[in-house]
């Protein structure tokens, strides 16, 4: 695929870390094993397998070692000048980062939240402030939409570490069967699901459209931007419901859901007046000398959607019917959670780097896409089913541990195939385009 320069600052023109991608790439398979072995938990119990110890594995290495990997390369390339984007102390934060998450990774799995697991995650945390400062410091006088988006996405990073901090504490005072344990850790899980990660993916996007030409300073991407940014904070009180809270935590959470809400629909609006302009964002007006692949469209449409039945979902849960019915059926929550970290954020994060060229498209690459995008259709359908099925009452004659058991396979070896597609590659030299 051609690179032409649209602007001073296309992204497209810088070159990939490429050990950076890959090891990222290699701790999301891990997750999918760690994730295969969870299921299989369901269909034939493993001798002295702890399933607490490897979800604590399963969730950090998806969080950590994959998502978050990825979205500071990201935001390092899209907003930093190539030569501070390469920079050896910005490269040193990223491995001790992959290292601590390598720690977790065979930790976690042995003795689950103890000493030696919870100093590579405490030191992680350092490492992500580290990260975060840089970034911070090397993009003042920024004063685009894109940046402000980077600003808000670093600083919410840093608030859901409070959620982690909290756990000694708690366990200290012998609080870790109490509501505020499990309060504690809804707060890291709100402030990186709904924002760490939702506003890194704005920001890049925003980042990439204002770099080809589209205006992001208008009315319209602006109110949607801050009004979805500021009902990230009392959004928290969804996640609180369950605890039968007082009335005016009911209010905030459902204050919260309609802004959420309302600003969706001002980012439907928006997209409806650049398509009438003819500068939406498959437009072949601003992106003719770098097309949009169609692998990337449908990864994006799809994003798009489930970022949409994100936030319906949400919305669903300010109702004390619903709160309660996501409080009691935990396959609903899996669901949730799915939906999140592969349907909005993984797909994004796939669209936008098939888009930069960070990795390769090819043959086997595309079968693993289908496969992951086919198990990742049928065990979402397939979870739902089974959290609906127990609702219902129906939980004795619905079983579906070994159907979802199979469709996670799918995903695991749809990843696989997505990884071995990378090999060989050249180091700093743009990746071949697939005819």
């Amino acid at each position: 695929m051609p690179q032409t320069q649209t602007s001073r600052d296309s992204t497209a023109l810088k070159a990939w870390p490429r050990p950076v991608l890959l090891t990222a790439l290699v701790f999301f398979v891990c997750v999918q094993v760690l994730g295969l072995l969870l299921r299989w938990q369901f269909v034939q119990v493993l001798p002295g397998f702890n399933y607490k110890f490897f979800l604590h594995a399963h969730s950090h290495v998806a969080l950590l070692g994959w998502v978050h990997a990825i979205l500071m390369v990201a935001l390092m390339r899209a907003f930093l000048p190539a030569g501070q984007a390469q920079a050896k102390r910005w490269h040193g934060l990223f491995w001790a980062a992959q290292a601590l998450v390598l720690g977790m990774l065979f930790s976690f799995p042995v003795q689950g939240y103890a000493a030696v697991s919870i100093s590579f995650s405490t030191l992680f945390l350092f490492v992500s402030y580290a990260q975060a400062g840089h970034l911070l410091r090397a993009t003042q006088g920024d004063t685009s939409l894109s940046r402000r988006l980077l600003w808000a996405c670093l600083w919410l990073m840093m608030l859901s570490s409070l959620g982690p901090w909290s756990l000694g504490p708690i366990m200290a005072l012998k609080l870790n069967q109490s509501p505020v344990y499990f309060l504690a850790i809804y707060f890291y899980l709100h402030f990186q699901y709904n924002g760490w990660f939702v506003f890194a993916l704005l920001a890049l996007l925003l980042r990439w459209l204002e770099a080809r030409g589209i205006d992001t300073a208008g009315p319209l991407p602006r109110r949607a931007v801050w009004l979805l940014l500021g009902s990230s904070l009392p959004a928290y009180a969804l996640s609180a419901l369950w605890t039968q809270p007082p009335l005016w935590v009911w209010v905030v959470a459902g204050a919260a859901a309609l802004a959420q809400l309302g600003a969706l629909a001002l980012f439907w609006r928006w997209g409806w007046v650049l398509r009438q302009t003819g500068s939406h964002l498959f437009s072949s007006v601003h992106f003719s000398s770098i097309p949009i692949l169609p692998e990337v469209k449908l990864l994006l449409v799809l994003a798009w959607g489930c970022f949409n039945l994100k936030l319906l979902l949400q919305a669903l849960t300010a109702w004390p019917f619903f709160a309660q019915l996501a409080y009691q059926q935990r396959s609903l929550v899996i669901f949730y959670l799915h939906l999140v970290l592969l349907g909005v954020v993984t797909c994004t994060l796939l669209a936008y780097l098939w888009q930069e060229q960070g990795l390769q498209l090819n043959p086997t690459v595309r079968w693993g896409l289908g496969l992951f995008l086919l198990g990742f259709a049928l065990s979402e359908t397939l979870i739902l089913l089974q959290g609906l099925a127990a609702w219902w009452g129906l939980g004795a004659f619905v079983s579906l541990p070994l159907p979802i058991f199979l469709s996670s396979l799918l995903i695991l070896v749809g990843w696989l195939l997505i990884a071995l597609g990378q090999w060989p590659i050249v180091p700093g030299k743009p990746l071949p385009a697939d005819p």
